[in-house]
């Protein structure tokens, strides 16, 4: 009786971590990858800026306007700020891209909660890389892209 419990329960688990890999493949598999920059590229945890700001930039054949700004997130928790954004060539290619922005404060908690506290760092005096994840929608697809910033703890 024990022992079919164990496998029942170890079975159930086997399917909820196939289901997850699932349903995340459609998006890995067949969503748009977009160039992303994130600015500052050095953030200081004690700064007292307003915003983070993004600049989003898709491959040939998609037009960062058609990008649905309230479904733009930072590591799938944070919406960008749903009135500041334009559309611009900030980094002068020739490509258009959207510029979002993010409130840096929740940014900021973000990073200490969920990315350094899990990498076992308390205070990044000397500065440690993180990488932070954009995610949106553009018509019936996802856009995805990383970039990666530079944390620092100084005062």
């Amino acid at each position: 009786m024990c022992k079919s419990l164990v496998l029942t329960v170890c079975v159930l688990c086997l399917f909820i971590v196939a289901g997850v890999l699932v349903l995340r493949a459609p998006f890995a598999a067949f969503g748009i990858g977009a160039a992303v920059d994130i600015y500052p590229e050095t953030l200081n945890l004690k700064s007292s800026g307003t915003w983070i700001t993004v600049y989003i930039e898709l491959p040939e054949g998609y037009n960062v306007s058609d990008i649905n700004v309230i479904t733009v997130f930072l590591d799938g928790t944070i919406p960008a700020d749903s009135e500041l954004w334009k559309i611009g060539d900030y980094d002068r290619d020739g490509v258009s891209d959207m510029m979002v922005k993010f409130d840096r404060q929740t940014v900021i908690d973000y990073i200490w909660a969920f990315k350094l506290y899990h990498m076992g760092i308390p205070l990044p005096k000397e500065g440690v890389e993180v990488e932070l994840t954009i995610t949106g929608s553009l018509n019936a697809e996802t856009i995805e892209g990383s970039d990666t910033i530079r944390v620092i703890y100084k005062g």
